[in-house]
């Protein structure tokens, strides 16, 4: 759907002031390239065009051509949707940091290959296989009805009161200090104590010395789905310096634990980003909301439902069965100006949904739960088409563009499929030659199995280091020797046993091991200050991938490399005969322009 809201990104439209546009040799930086020839029109002088900075989701401008391909246009709508569909396009403008690193020529470059190709398709009758008139049927009716949605929903607007009520529940954090027993009695009196006027930090702490229970000394913060749900339950019912009373909690070895804690803060932090989360979720729930309004109020006025019939259907039993239903011409809604919907078209719906060929289906898939659903999706369809075409969507621009650009999309499709792709080969020696063309990208990396001893002090690591090369044993070292760094120590590297490829490891410990084999030491210090015995226990060089592994991943990139390259055939081909026509030029080519926006 194209949006209107107006960006900083512009395309510098020349517009043609006096006469005809002269036919004149094609620069070597024209969108189209060189090899476009006479065929491409450009302005002969000067003092015959104006520079126009247009925005290009700005909807004034989107009948605009941009370019002509033997006649036909492409316009400014056609461009925006083009990329919209290649780069996608988030709410509110946040296209603007990239849009002006797009090359429009390039974009536009294509856009005319594609035309070229889809006429040529047309010339050959692909428009008219069945496969696409279905397909392109089907899409029309369903982006009808997608552009009434988006004109039903679009004045509806985003409650700030209900994006702050639900931001401050997505982003709020409990500071909690607890404790945790192993042994429920011993939590229990803690708590009963607590109630006997004892202050939490000094029962808390007589009991973490006491080694009765685990915790920190600093309270933390948290949020809601990071604690467990009985905890968080309890939190949400608490006041600020409330202390809580003993909570069973599950711990990871599958035992029980016991825990107190206090909460003693709560806070909000910011987060753009979860804002926007949430101002779009409500914003979308405004739009659902006007949907389902007008449905209620268009059923209201214009359709009447058979209520009692159809809660007296049964599509499950044997009698009368599907058949005989299939037939009913009973009426189940009338609608004004519409035609009815019959028991008949229901069964056959049901039918689509749930029988597949298949004898019993329908009893199987219990077809009558989805009675209500299927008669909804039913009444949906038509009331959506009929206000669609009373409102005039079906005739509006942006209407026809959406479906002209998915039946080009069909038909260029189509036409690589039935013209371009049987002609490509791909054999087993081509396959091979690529593979060795290519050979760093199918081969095994570097694996690495390494050990290590970290140690807080250098000389310690040199003379530990020391008595390696001098054949002590690096097991008897690492439990032995005094100076070691705990694994729990910030800034801990854990550099041991895995077998790991030797690009995952940190820049610098890639460069400490720069050269190594098996069974070699290397000293390294990492930037949290401490020092490393690195033990390179096995060392796989990088290795070839045998062919059989990679040859189907091998045979899609030939398939692809020679099919892009049919396909750059065929555009220069078709382009020697083409009159093509070119009323752009990139940012590039006026700068002061570009900075001007």
């Amino acid at each position: 759907m194209r949006n209107a809201v107006m960006i900083a990104g512009t395309i510098l439209v020349m517009i043609l002031l006096l006469g005809n546009p002269v036919i004149a040799s094609v620069q070597e930086n024209h969108p189209l390239g060189p090899e476009a020839g006479k065929k491409v029109e450009a302005v002969a002088s000067a003092d015959m065009r104006i520079t126009l900075n247009i925005p290009i989701f700005s909807p004034l401008f989107s009948a605009f051509p941009l370019a002509t391909v033997n006649g036909e246009a492409i316009t400014l709508e056609d461009f925006v949707s083009n990329l919209s569909s290649s780069h996608g396009r988030a709410e509110g403008g946040s296209q603007k940091k990239s849009i002006g690193k797009l090359d429009y020529s390039k974009i536009l470059g294509r856009m005319v290959n594609v035309k070229l190709i889809v006429q040529e398709g047309k010339n050959m009758g692909l428009d008219d296989l069945p496969t696409i008139k279905e397909s392109v049927d089907a899409f029309s009716r369903s982006s009808l009805k997608d552009l009434l949605i988006e004109e039903l929903g679009k004045d509806a607007k985003a409650d700030e009161t209900e994006v702050e009520k639900l931001f401050k529940e997505l982003v709020k954090e409990w500071k909690i200090k607890s404790v945790m027993f192993l042994k429920e009695d011993d939590a229990k009196k803690m708590e009963e104590e607590i109630k006997s006027g004892k202050g939490f930090d000094e029962m808390s702490a007589k009991a973490l010395e006491a080694k009765l229970a685990e915790g920190k000394k600093e309270s933390g913060y948290f949020k809601p789905k990071d604690l467990q749900p009985e905890i968080a339950e309890t939190v949400s019912t608490m006041e600020l310096g409330a202390v809580s009373p003993v909570r069973k909690v599950g711990l990871k070895n599958k035992s029980t634990g016991y825990v107190i804690f206090r909460l003693e803060g709560v806070r909000f932090p910011e987060d753009a980003e979860a804002k926007d989360r949430v101002t779009q979720a409500v914003l979308e729930a405004k739009k659902t909301e006007a949907v389902k309004d007008f449905k209620r109020q268009w059923i209201k006025k214009y359709a009447k439902i058979d209520v009692k019939l159809a809660k007296a259907l049964d599509f499950e039993s044997p009698k009368p069965g599907i058949e005989r239903l299939l037939k009913d011409k009973r009426v189940i809604v009338r609608m004004k100006g519409e035609k009815p919907i019959t028991v008949g078209e229901m069964a056959a719906a049901l039918q689509q949904k749930f029988y597949h060929g298949m004898p019993g289906a329908m009893e199987r898939m219990k077809a009558n739960k989805k009675k209500a659903e299927v008669l909804d999706e039913m009444l949906e369809e038509r009331m959506f088409r009929a206000e669609a075409l009373r409102r005039g969507i079906d005739k509006t621009e942006q209407y026809h563009s959406m479906n002209n650009n998915y039946k080009d999309s069909l038909i260029f499709d189509a036409f690589v499929q039935k013209v371009v792709a049987p002609d490509i080969q791909v054999t087993e020696e081509g396959m091979k030659s690529y593979q060795a063309e290519h050979s760093k990208e199918f081969t095994y990396p570097e694996m690495i199995r390494l050990d290590s001893l970290v140690f807080e002090k250098l000389n310690d690591a040199e003379s530990a280091l020391a008595k390696l090369k001098q054949g002590a044993d690096f097991k008897w070292i690492k439990a032995n020797t005094e100076g070691q760094v705990p694994r729990d120590a910030p800034g801990f590297m854990a550099l041991d046993e895995a077998v790991i490829m030797t690009k995952d490891l940190p820049s610098a410990v890639q460069k400490a091991l720069s050269g190594v084999r098996s069974e070699d030491l290397r000293l390294y210090e990492s930037p949290a200050g401490h020092f490393y015995v690195l033990y390179v226990q096995d060392l796989v060089p990088p290795r070839e991938q045998p062919f059989e592994e990679v040859k189907n991943t091998i045979a899609q990139r030939v398939f692809y490399d020679k099919l892009t390259k049919s396909l750059e055939d065929w555009f220069n081909k078709l382009k020697e005969s083409a009159d093509i026509r070119i009323y752009v030029a990139g940012p590039e080519k006026d700068k002061e322009a570009g900075k001007a926006n």
